[in-house]
């Protein structure tokens, strides 16, 4: 591999490359924010020379890239979990007005193991969905 030396590369790509670096060491949901507000500000020349740049495309590119796509495996699941216990308290108790759709859908993963245990032995759809207290 040859070296290439990143001063030849535009300042606006230069700054955000080295403020990408900084940010690799937050929790990902902050380094998200931070990436996404350090590319939508650049130039389209200068992420057109970001995306160039060595140590862009060896460490960066691969460590902001494996944070959304861990968020968006994150989302898939969530919506298939969602679609599985809207479907299992429908089999169990009649289809689901809007309102019921509504809570599973707005549901934490948490809320969703309750909601998925309490529809083996509730006796109502409203059991089934009640918080625990």
């Amino acid at each position: 591999m040859t070296h290439v030396d990143e001063s030849e590369f535009p300042t606006g790509a230069r700054i955000a490359s080295a403020a990408l670096g900084a940010i690799m060491g937050f929790d990902a949901d902050r380094a998200k924010v931070y990436c996404d507000l350090i590319l939508s500000s650049l130039s389209e020349s200068n992420l057109a020379a970001l995306q160039e740049m060595p140590s862009f495309k060896d460490k960066y590119r691969n460590y902001f890239a494996s944070l959304y796509v861990a968020e968006g495996y994150m989302q898939g699941y969530m919506e298939g979990y969602v679609v599985t216990i809207a479907q299992q308290l429908a089999r169990r108790f009649g289809p689901l007005s809007a309102e019921a759709m509504t809570k599973v859908a707005s549901s934490s993963i948490e809320e969703l193991n309750l909601m998925g245990e309490r529809l083996l032995t509730a006796v109502s759809l409203e059991a089934a969905l009640a918080p625990t207290s």
